[in-house]
Formats: C-alpha cells, structure tokens, sequence
C-alpha cells in the first residue's frame, strides 16, 4: 500500500525531533546545568522537572512555514521527556494550549514581538531556560535572558544571508541579512543549527 508523501514526511519528522529532543536534552545538561538541581530525566516528578520558555513569534496553530510546525513537535517531544515546556508567542490570547503544550499568546504583530521584552521577563521568572528561536523572537528573549541571568538557547530555523535580498526590497534585504548576522554573532548559552546547510 503505497503513503501519501504528507504521512512520509510527518513519520519523518516526529523521527528528527526526537533525536533532536534527545540531543537538545543533552545540550541542556552538559552545557547549561552540568551541576543544576534540575531533574530532566524524570517524568513523575513534575516539581523538580526542568522548566523551559519557548520565545517565538508563531506557535500553532498558526503557521507561516515549516518554523512553527518543529517548534510544536520539539515542544511535544520534549514534554514526552519530562520537560516542562510553555510558549509565548504571537496570536488570540485566548488560545491557552494547542496539543497539550502551554501558551501566552500576545495580540501584538510578528515584527512588535521584537519589542516585548517585559514580557518575556514576566513569562520566564520560574523557568530555568528561555528558548528562542530565530528571528523576531531572539531580541527579547535575549534581553530577559540577560536581565534575569537565565540561560539562552538559540536555534537557528534558517539562515538566508544573501537571499534576503531576493526576498524583500534592496534596503529591506540587507536590513534582514545584518539581522540575521548580529543574531548569530550574540553570546548565548548554547546555539543550535538544526541543519548542516
């Protein structure tokens, strides 16, 4: 019986989150709580369990490409390891939790979400990891980071560079392309390239 190429490429990716899950947890322990009272293995004790604030500009169900629909899947894979996951995004605040992950939405655009830094120090003052992602989610997730000395864990969704300038007018182009360098040149405690390319 042949699969249709949607169920082909969901199996594989519910497969390349969970090894990414696995190694993000890795990363989370060597890197940032090597010496953390965090429990991150443990799955019934919930009061002792690693904490993380996923910082991004769309959660589903809103989705503007393929971005949105890893971040769920982490966020879900990483659940299944006992991590406590919520998100502050973009969106109807009145939409709490899609697919049993946790969420704050703000009725603000995309490009404002670059402005919502008391936000983000708000919704991370019980976490033990702000996670962000690229692009309109980095800046205030690395202004609370910094203000509340909580650890920063970047993943890099894409990288353009010089396509920037075939996507958007000339000034807009390069306006995103030096963007997209000074986030990849900020200190962060761990930052994550979920491609080779």
């Amino acid at each position: 019986m042949a699969r249709s190429l949607a169920s082909v490429i969901e199996e594989r990716i519910k497969m390349n989150t969970s090894i990414f899950s696995k190694t993000l947890i890795s990363k989370y322990k060597e890197q940032i709580f090597s010496e953390s009272k965090c429990k991150i293995d443990s799955i019934t004790d919930n009061t002792n369990a690693l904490r993380v604030l996923f910082v991004h500009d769309r959660f589903a169900p809103d989705y503007a490409g393929g971005g949105e629909y890893f971040i769920l899947r982490l966020a879900q894979a990483l659940q299944l390891k006992g991590v406590q996951v919520s998100v502050l995004t973009t969106g109807d605040p009145c939409i709490t939790e899609f697919e049993g992950i946790r969420t704050q939405r703000l009725a603000v655009s995309s490009y404002r979400f670059n402005g919502v830094w008391r936000k983000v120090i708000n919704a991370a003052q019980h976490v033990d990891v702000i996670h962000t992602f690229t692009y309109h989610g980095f800046l205030p997730a690395r202004i609370a980071a910094t203000i509340l000395k909580k650890p920063l864990v970047c993943t890099i969704l894409a990288f353009f560079d010089r396509t920037w300038h075939d996507m958007k007018v000339p000034i807009l182009g390069l306006c995103f392309q030096f963007f997209e360098h000074f986030i990849l040149k900020q200190r962060m405690d761990a930052k994550i390239f979920i491609s080779d390319y």
